[in-house]
C-alpha cells in the first residue's frame, strides 16, 4: 500500500491527510482519542494548520508572513473546518484541561475563538514564520 491509498498525501516536507475519504476523519478522531486514553497526555499541537484548512487553489494567497483576509474561511474546505472543529470538541468533551494547540504562517482569524461561539476551539495559537539567512 503506499501513501495515496493510505488516506494522505506527501506534501513537502509533512503528510497530509486526504480529509476527503470517508475513511481518513474517523481513523484520525479514534488515534486521537487513544492517545488521550492510554498514554495520558494532556494536549496536542497542530502545526500550519492554515495549510490543513485552505483549499489548494488558497494556500498562494496566504504565503506571505502574517497574510490576512476577512475571507479566510471562504477560502477553507468545508472537510477541514468539520475536521479540525470535531478534533477540538473530541479533546474537550474527553478532559476539560486538556490543551489543543496550533500554529499558522498566516493570520487566520477564529482559531482560537470558543466552539460555541463560531471558532475553531483551539487553546492556544502561535505564528509559523520562515527565517531566512542572510
Amino acid at each position: 500500500m503506499n501513501a495515496i491509498d493510505a488516506g494522505y498525501l506527501k506534501d513537502k516536507a509533512a503528510f497530509q491527510f486526504k480529509l476527503q475519504q470517508r475513511e481518513t476523519v474517523p481513523f484520525v478522531l479514534a488515534s486521537l482519542s487513544y492517545f488521550m486514553t492510554h498514554y495520558r497526555i494532556d494536549g496536542f499541537t497542530f502545526r500550519n494548520i492554515d495549510r490543513v484548512l485552505l483549499r489548494e487553489e488558497c494556500v498562494e494567497k496566504y504565503s506571505e508572513p502574517y497574510a490576512y483576509s476577512k475571507r479566510f474561511i471562504e477560502d477553507c474546505s468545508k472537510e477541514s473546518i468539520l475536521f479540525t472543529k470535531l478534533i477540538n470538541m473530541l479533546v474537550e468533551r474527553s478532559n476539560s484541561s486538556f490543551v489543543t494547540s496550533c500554529s499558522s504562517s498566516c493570520l487566520a482569524p477564529g482559531l482560537c475563538l470558543p466552539l460555541d461561539e463560531g471558532g475553531f476551539g483551539f487553546t492556544f495559537c502561535s505564528m509559523e514564520t520562515s527565517l531566512t539567512e542572510g
